[in-house]
């Protein structure tokens, strides 16, 4: 926010969106240079701000790893509490739930993937 309120007023002719822009295009470049700025050598140098630079460039790394919950599994987990009923008070097996999803939820699964989650969550 300190560089779109600077930006605004060195720069009053843009409009909201255009210095929300430019603020950002400033951040980035600020980022940039700060993580290049402690790429060089140099004798008695401090590691600390390397190794914090490290920690961002790693979490950065981890996060495109992360992988997005299937739209069939959110929507299964949604169901949990009824998947469980069917399990374990009704006493249905696997293909019997994913045949109960599909006629009164419509909702079309796999019964090796229903087991597979029941597996993760329930243990």
């Amino acid at each position: 926010m300190e560089n779109y309120h600077q930006l605004k007023s060195e720069v009053p002719h843009l409009n909201r969106a255009q210095l929300h822009y430019l603020a950002l295009i400033k951040v980035l470049a600020n980022m940039t240079a700060l993580e290049k700025a402690h790429t060089r050598k140099a004798a008695g140098h401090d590691l600390e701000p390397l190794r914090k630079i490290t920690r961002i460039q790693a979490e950065r790394i981890r996060a495109l790893k992360k992988k997005k919950e299937s739209p069939k599994r959110k929507k299964l987990v949604s169901l949990w509490g009824l998947v469980k009923q069917l399990r374990t008070e009704e006493r249905l097996s696997f293909r019997d739930i994913a045949a109960f999803l599909k006629r009164h939820k419509d909702f079309k699964i796999n019964y090796a993937y229903i087991q597979r989650v029941w597996k993760e969550l329930e243990g």
